[in-house]
């Protein structure tokens, strides 16, 4: 029978029955997440901690400490095994089940201002990265910023064409101004 520990923030669940709950859930998230990295927070303070935690919030990403073990269990059931290599020391799920990109940016980005942080690798829509490849996914630009340059190239064409009609008018107009002043002198 598991043991309820009950906590002002939350309950934990300790025993056998506890441990395969939080495994379930895990191998759960992560089918059901578009990406997650997996993230090496060692030497971070809390203060640096928590303002992770809320820029990830913010963006409705989920940020979980979780046991190697644990996870090593859940990729297990999820046929993600490759992930198990890069479980070594203490380790964070960061769950995005909007976007695949903007985890990576967020998280990417918080790497390069805290020198104790590290992204170990991502799964991101069932794939597995490494650093590196992480890291690629970040510099992609973002959806709204790909719409945009696919909007202005698409205006680019339109407005060319407008300028050129102009530019005929327009000359025509300057033409006809010179002769009704070379007419008035």
């Amino acid at each position: 029978m598991a043991k309820v520990v009950k906590s002002k923030v939350k309950a934990k669940i300790i025993g056998k029955a506890g441990k395969q709950l939080v495994v379930d859930e895990i191998a759960d998230k992560l089918k059901q997440a578009k990406g997650v990295v997996l993230t090496d927070f060692r030497g971070l303070d809390v203060h640096a901690l928590g303002d992770l935690r809320k820029k990830l919030i913010e963006q409705g990403i989920e940020y979980r400490v979780v046991k190697n073990t644990l996870i090593e269990r859940a990729v297990d059931k999820c046929e993600l095994a490759e992930v198990k290599e890069h479980l070594t020391g203490p380790t964070a799920l960061a769950f995005d089940y909007n976007d695949s990109i903007s985890i990576a940016k967020i998280l990417v980005n918080f790497e390069k201002t805290n020198d104790f942080f590290n992204v170990k690798a991502g799964v991101i829509e069932g794939r597995i990265l490494n650093k590196d490849e992480v890291k690629k996914v970040a510099s992609i630009p973002s959806r709204e910023q790909l719409i945009a340059n696919l909007l202005c190239g698409m205006q680019s064409p339109i407005s060319g064409l407008a300028n050129v009609l102009s530019a005929s008018i327009r000359g025509l107009a300057i033409a006809l101004k010179a002769v009704a002043d070379q007419r008035q002198a």
